[in-house]
């Protein structure tokens, strides 16, 4: 177990199963960036897709906010679960093992992820629409909406737009430009009632969005 501390509180984590340092240092690793910019309040409401370990699910959690956290790896997502329940948060974190993008059915990862390591979420795994979900669960209200797909981004955005465009959350977009360098003018082109600022971050592109 390692303690966490962030300026929303200090939380345990516990070490994974699919990549032991990793589950630790995403922790670090995001720090800089979701200190400045991901910053959910009490009573918020988030979304974090692609959550992983909880690098952005915890601390949201720790300000007292709400969140649905999408991570379809098995072996990750069950990790996460614990995460939770270590913290004692489970009351206000839903955890869904599926993804989000512009279809339903299954895919594989390497169907969008070509520099996933080999050997680890190779069974495939289901996807759904961001908007699908919003209507199963009738959520009237999103604060925040991060998204960490692997290059994914775009079109899980496609499969959210009317979600995204009736509740107007602030958006944390990663946009890995190193497979595909146009992303986030695609992204903004998906979004005109969006004000976008772009922060590089080596290999990648992060956008925070906010409804202009």
């Amino acid at each position: 177990m390692t303690q966490i501390t962030t300026p929303a509180g200090t939380f345990t984590v516990a070490t994974g199963k699919t990549h032991p340092g990793y589950s630790i240092a995403t922790f670090a690793e995001e720090q800089l960036f979701r200190d400045m910019h991901w910053r959910p309040q009490q009573g918020d409401v988030c979304v974090d897709v692609g959550a992983a370990y909880g690098a952005y699910t915890l601390p949201a959690l720790a300000a007292g906010a709400t969140v649905h956290a999408f991570e379809p790896v098995r072996d990750v997502c069950n990790d996460l679960r614990r995460n939770v329940e270590l913290n004692g948060w489970r009351p206000r974190c839903a955890v869904y093992e599926f993804g989000l993008l512009d279809a339903l059915g299954t895919i594989q990862m390497k169907e969008y992820a070509p520099h996933w390591p080999a050997g680890t979420a190779e069974e495939p795994f289901t996807v759904d629409t961001l908007d699908n979900w919003a209507t199963r669960t009738k959520i009237g209200r999103l604060d925040w909406l991060k998204m960490d797909i692997e290059g994914a981004e775009e079109r899980a955005i496609r499969g959210g737009l009317e979600t995204i465009e009736r509740l107007r959350p602030v958006l944390i977009v990663e946009c890995h430009t190193f497979l595909d360098a146009d992303l986030p003018r695609k992204i903004r082109a998906l979004l005109p009632g969006y004000s976008f600022d772009e922060y590089p971050r080596e290999p990648c592109v992060m956008l925070v969005g906010r409804a202009a």
